[in-house]
């Protein structure tokens, strides 16, 4: 089977067919996920400073991040429901306006309340443009093409979280507000979206009882509850330890700067990027289902390497593994639940699996706190390790294809 499968691969890229990333439709959708990223970590880097200027305190300044993550937590499952029943477009152009509108009017505000106030709106704004992305590559592709597309716009979002913190505290040297003007950016591309996007017709509305019958019973497949429970475990690995303990214990146990911090867990954001844009290559030789489970193996490793690393630097040997664990994980189970789910309710099934992420980036860190104060820092490494390889075993039964289904995809 794996040697037809890469025959076929060999013989679809033998055909004059243009390759996916040279598609004008998905190269505007990975601009739109770049500019959707920096909502997150382009002003991280400015917040000493805003609590210098504001006078605001450490715990204040934090909720900058809460309250323009709010209306994803509140917001993405109706939006997507919105994009379903009329359209894809008609939900990311005005949230692209409003997300650039929002965040660059930031940078004229020197009420702490008012900066607050003006995240939420822009998070609303924000909340679904990285999924509404992933739903139209969905729409758009299909079978390898859609694992490679969802590749590349991994790749991307893991570019852009290791090079918005660096980029923001550049343009910040000038004066803490600037790296908010960059927010402005998103309102030409959402005109370019509007104009330029060809995205495939939804087709007309459906009743809503048929069209709820249709979510129900995506949700009760077995595989998607696996690919929900993947983003969750996978989350909570990612917040609850590579993005706080990783940090952590740099610094406690070997004195590591805030600077040296941000290189180290910026090299495993680069692996991964470079791994999701070579997914091609792998999904020639192996079925998505393993990649996946490989991408577990490898988070697995990469934790339980990190309690026997004996200087700072060597952290960038779990930070890379890890990165490229993770790399395999992220687009390859969209891409799955991309194809398990039917169009007229992808919208809807992708937000639910990115509350399962959000879900995952806010226990992780309460989860992985609980197990520090019983077992110690290694004690964290080693259950982070233990849950990538129950996840390991849980993908092996719950994405498993009957019989059937091998025979047709092989």
């Amino acid at each position: 089977m794996k040697v037809a499968r890469f025959m076929k691969a060999a013989e679809e890229e033998g055909t004059d067919r243009k390759p996916v990333y040279r598609d004008r439709r998905l190269q505007l959708l990975l601009v739109v996920s770049f500019t959707a990223l920096m909502g997150y970590t382009l002003i991280t880097p400015v917040f000493p400073a805003m609590i210098n200027d504001l006078g605001v305190t450490t715990q204040e300044v934090g909720l900058l991040i809460t309250f323009y993550s709010l209306p994803g937590i509140l917001f993405v499952p109706v939006l997507g429901v919105l994009s379903d029943r009329f359209g894809r477009k008609k939900i990311m152009v005005p949230g692209l306006i409003l997300f650039g509108i929002a965040g660059g009017a930031c940078a004229f505000v020197r009420d702490f309340r008012i900066l607050l106030a003006l995240r939420f709106v822009q998070g609303l704004g924000g909340s679904s443009l990285f999924t509404l992305s992933l739903t139209l590559i969905g729409d758009i592709y299909s079978g390898s093409e859609c694992t490679q597309a969802m590749g590349y716009n991994y790749s991307v979002a893991h570019f852009a979280n290791a090079s918005y913190p660096f980029i923001g505290g550049a343009v910040a040297l000038a004066a803490w507000y600037y790296p908010f003007l960059l927010y402005f950016l998103a309102v030409p591309v959402g005109v370019l979206v509007l104009l330029k996007l060809e995205k495939p017709e939804l087709g007309k509305n459906q009743d809503v009882r048929e069209y709820m019958s249709d979510v129900f019973s995506s949700v009760k497949n077995r595989q998607v509850i696996g690919i929900f429970l993947c983003s969750f475990v996978s989350f909570v690995l990612y917040a609850g330890i590579y993005l706080t303990y990783f940090s952590l214990t740099m610094a406690e146990s070997f004195g590591a700067s805030p600077f040296d911090i941000g290189l180290i867990v910026s090299v495993g954001f680069i692996s991964a990027a470079i791994t999701s844009s070579q997914l091609r290559l792998l999904a020639r030789c192996f079925s998505e289902r393993n990649i996946i489970k490989v991408g577990f193996v490898l988070v697995a490793l990469a934790l339980v390497a990190v309690p026997l690393v004996s200087n700072l630097w060597q952290f960038a040997i779990p930070a890379i593994i890890f990165g490229v664990g993770f790399g395999l994980i992220d687009p390859v189970k969209t891409s799955i639940l991309s194809g398990l789910v039917p169009t007229k309710c992808r919208a809807t099934l992708m937000s639910m699996n990115e509350s399962s992420m959000v879900l995952g980036m806010s226990l992780g860190p309460v989860l992985m706190a609980a197990v520090f104060t019983v077992w110690g820092i290694s004690g964290v490494f080693n259950a982070g390790a233990v849950l990538a390889m129950v996840a390991f075993v849980l993908m092996w039964f719950m994405l498993r294809q009957n019989r059937a289904e091998e025979k047709r995809l092989g």
